[in-house]
């Protein structure tokens, strides 16, 4: 009887080392799960830098130029994370240096500009403020017009379940003031080119502007591989890749170009199984986007390559925003 119990005894103090252990394992995992979570700033300052070269391709200097003064700051937040997961100082070093280079060639564009182009970005923001004040002042003068409106929804709410026809009539406008801004391109032939390929006719100077806002992309794998995210890090180190196509296609740098597309082939081989898990019909989509690219490189046609390589960075995006949902 004495056995029995002292053998009891035992399996219940294993037992319990057990538990202790796995709760243990389980409490570290989670702490480093954690901690391999990417920061808010990573994926701020790859907004901003997506900002920042859309602005300099369409010649926006001004923006341009405070958009790096976000990027700073962000990067300035962002760097104590990146030391803490050991992050190579040469990696750090490459991405001020070619920040600063940005900044510098952004700032000397600015200063180029007459001065009231250079006040353009404030006035404008002087204009948005003035204009929200006024509206207060007529929702205030219009208090009846604002009441029966709001009658008129809460009717129409009823009717609709809920509110379905306030949404429909939402979806309408918004369809409404699409077609509008689609006319207007229709009319503008510099519209039509900013939509089509905002690179098409920028002088060798902004082109290296654009290279520059382009060249911060470059980092962006070094930086995401340190945490653990969704999406892979090659995608971002691919949108520097046909950004660099397409400003070389335009620099008539060809042996530049090859060099760039050889290297997105060999990438798109390396993320396609990922991206054919994530969503199947966004991989084949941009397979066939890249393909198109690589054809128009071939032909040597640097006006079309900046259209084919528009596409597939949308794609792109919307690849990472599957594998974020997924």
């Amino acid at each position: 009887m004495k056995k029995r119990v002292f053998s009891v005894l035992i399996i219940f103090i294993l037992s319990c080392i057990l538990v202790g252990c796995f709760g243990k394992e389980e409490a570290t995992k989670t702490k480093n799960s954690e901690k391999d979570k990417p920061p808010n700033q990573l994926k701020e300052l790859q907004s901003e830098i997506d900002e920042v070269v859309k602005n300099t391709m369409k010649k926006d200097w001004t923006a341009s130029l405070t958009k790096t003064k976000d990027i700073q700051t962000t990067w300035n937040e962002l760097y104590p994370d990146l030391q803490e997961k050991g992050i190579a100082q040469e990696s750090v070093d490459g991405f001020v240096e070619d920040l600063n280079t940005l900044s510098n060639s952004l700032i000397d564009m600015t200063l180029k500009l007459p001065k009231e182009e250079q006040q353009q970005g404030g006035n404008q923001e002087q204009d948005s403020q003035g204009q929200t004040t006024p509206q207060g002042g007529d929702q205030g003068e219009g208090g009846a017009n604002k009441e029966q409106t709001q009658q008129t929804n809460s009717q129409s709410s009823d009717q609709a379940d809920g509110g379905e026809g306030k949404q429909e009539d939402s979806g309408a406008h918004g369809e409404q003031e699409g077609a509008q801004q689609q006319d207007q391109i229709n009319k503008d032939p510099q519209k039509a080119l900013e939509k089509v390929d905002p690179t098409v006719e920028l002088n060798k100077e902004e082109l290296n502007i654009v290279r520059n806002s382009a060249e911060l992309q470059k980092h962006m794998n070094k930086f995401i591989s340190l945490f653990n995210v969704q999406a892979p890090g090659d995608l971002y180190q691919l949108k520097y890749l046909l950004h660099d196509i397409n400003i070389s296609s335009k620099e008539i740098n060809w042996e530049k170009v090859n060099s760039s597309m050889k290297s997105t082939l060999n990438l798109w081989s390396s993320i396609e199984p990922k991206a054919l898990e994530a969503d199947k019909n966004l991989n084949l989509q941009l397979k066939q986007s890249i393909n198109e690219v690589e054809d128009v490189a071939r032909e040597k046609n640097e006006k079309l390559i900046g259209m084919k390589t528009k596409i597939s960075l949308e794609l792109i995006e919307k690849l990472i925003k599957a594998f974020e949902e997924k």
